[in-house]
């Protein structure tokens, strides 16, 4: 599994004329060899793959690595003619430092490098992300049992993250996004002290943290009664968002898909109420490549299999409320998967 991932970053990097690769970032670290640590760095070349790290991890890492560990006070660089670096992951003062080691024409950016690699998942990430899917289900149907006349936004929060650590979880995947009547026309909404009261319709954008992948899901209920309005812009972006996945498949471009649900609302009448992307990968990270927006690198990128994406379109009115609703997207050989297995299409009405 981690020589295959390293093979994949090989010919990335070789792609770009170099010999070798330098990595800081814990989360990539994790990704290429296993190893959970909060600091360490990866020197990778074209016949090895060496783990350096500070007397912390050394036995650790000794223990658990599959590639051979050295203490970061007693490694000596090898001499690369060329050794490439995330240029959107390493800090100035480590570039400045590996300048020096290396000189300033051998060491060479190339952006979003572990993003690109990290964008096709292979089985292992798969099965985790559709764990990680079915336990972000499980608390979403918990919240909307919790939901009561005079609850708070925040204490369903709180309710959740505690049913998802008592059900394996490592924790959230993100603060919830719980939102009563009008605070749901704030996309990036942070649970306050509202109070739940009928009438009210409840956006929930939900994600676990689940053996270091993550889920994503957005659903709208309504509490007692339903706002007409709500109601409304519910069937719009839902049939935006099928318009969508229906449309995901290999060799379609991002903005393409895109344009498939932007257009629907648009032709609705609330084009400029849909401010946001259409959504963004899924993986190590709640947000990572592909980021499904219409401008570039992005725009042209064409889906592929191996992607895990969501789709998640939205329309806000201020003062009023907001619909969003968002489904987890593997893409297939053939098509797509849909890892997102709670209902939408019958509106909730919880009583």
């Amino acid at each position: 599994m981690f020589n295959d991932r390293i093979q994949r970053l090989r010919q990335l990097y070789m792609k770009n004329g170099l010999e070798g690769f330098y990595i800081d970032d814990p989360l990539n670290i994790y990704y290429l060899t296993g190893l959970s640590m909060s600091a360490g760095q990866l020197f990778i070349t074209n016949e090895k793959v060496e783990v350096i790290v500070d007397s912390r991890y050394f036995d650790f890492a000794k223990a658990h690595s599959p590639f051979k560990v050295y203490l970061d006070n007693q490694y000596q660089w090898e001499s690369v003619q060329k050794i490439g670096f995330d240029s959107n992951l390493i800090t100035f003062n480590r570039y400045l430092l590996l300048e020096k080691v290396f000189g300033q024409k051998n060491f060479i950016p190339i952006e979003n490098a572990l993003c690109l690699v990290r964008m096709i998942k292979d089985n292992e990430e798969v099965a985790l992300l559709k764990e990680a899917a079915n336990l972000g289900s499980l608390g979403f149907e918990h919240v909307i049992h919790s939901l009561k006349e005079g609850v708070t936004e925040e204490e369903l929060a709180l309710e959740l993250e505690i049913f998802w650590k008592r059900n394996g979880a490592q924790g959230l995947g993100f603060n919830p996004i719980i939102a009563f009547g009008k605070n749901g026309a704030m996309p990036h909404y942070r649970p306050g002290k509202a109070k739940l009261e009928k009438g009210m319709s409840v956006l929930i954008d939900i994600g676990v943290l689940y053996k270091h992948y993550h889920s994503d899901m957005t659903r709208v209920v309504f509490y007692d009664s339903i706002d007409p309005l709500i109601s409304h812009l519910y069937d719009i972006v839902l049939e935006a968002q099928e318009k969508a996945i229906q449309s995901c498949k290999p060799g379609i471009t991002i903005q393409e898909l895109d344009q498939t649900a932007r257009q629907f609302i648009e032709h609705e009448g609330f084009g400029p109420q849909f401010i946001h992307n259409l959504g963004h990968g899924l993986g190590l990270e709640i947000h990572e490549c592909p980021f499904l927006k219409t401008k570039e690198p992005f725009s042209h990128m064409v889906l592929k299999p191996g992607m895990v994406i969501t789709i998640e379109p939205g329309i806000y009115i201020a003062d009023k409320g907001g619909v969003r609703i968002e489904d987890t997207i593997l893409i297939t050989e053939n098509g797509y998967e849909n890892l997102t297995n709670t209902q939408k299409q019958t509106k909730l009405i919880i009583k």
